[in-house]
């Protein structure tokens, strides 16, 4: 019962110990670029041993042990690679069969859209109300030509009373 006692209190220890290690390591990667860039040059290639650089303009030394200083070049730089996924690489990627196009046309409610499809083309757009303060066939027709619809036909039935004459052409 000992042995097995101390060979958890050895597990338990060692894990610390790990967990120890990653965290410093994670400590040390977290150098910023603004504090790496404050720091002073390195004077000589065997860093941990040499004594600190000399103090230019009167600075105080950089805090730290002596001698461990490094600058933004003197660091190697660190790039993640990017993540790709490769789920197109696995042995049952394949291209996907073509299929065929629908051919029964799609039912969409008449005016869904506001616009009212009794005039003009499939690409205009008569409202089917239109803004406060238009009113009549006259009001109405003045405010599509300011907006642009001139010549419009009556595809459907004049609803709205924009073909005074009949000829098939709203508000000529």
């Amino acid at each position: 019962m000992r042995i097995r006692r101390a060979l958890t209190l050895a597990g338990v220890v060692a894990l610390v110990a790990a967990a120890a290690a990653v965290l410093v390591t994670l400590g040390r990667a977290a150098l910023t670029p603004s504090s790496v860039a404050a720091a002073p040059a390195v004077t000589d290639s065997t860093w941990p041993y040499h004594s600190p650089a000399p103090a230019e303009s009167g600075s105080p030394p950089p805090p730290g042990r002596p001698g461990r200083t490094a600058t933004a070049s003197a660091l190697p730089a660190v790039s993640p690679a990017p993540f790709v996924q490769h789920f197109a690489d696995g042995p049952t990627a394949g291209p996907q069969p073509m299929r065929r196009s629908p051919t029964a046309p799609l039912k969409v409610p008449a005016f869904v859209d506001g616009c009212d499809h009794n005039y003009g083309t499939r690409t205009q757009c008569v409202p089917l109300a239109f803004p406060d303060g238009v009113t009549g066939a006259a009001g109405k027709c003045s405010w599509l030509a300011a907006h642009g619809f001139t010549g419009l036909i009556v595809a459907g039935r004049d609803v709205q009373g924009l073909d005074a004459d009949g000829d098939g052409t709203a508000c000529d």
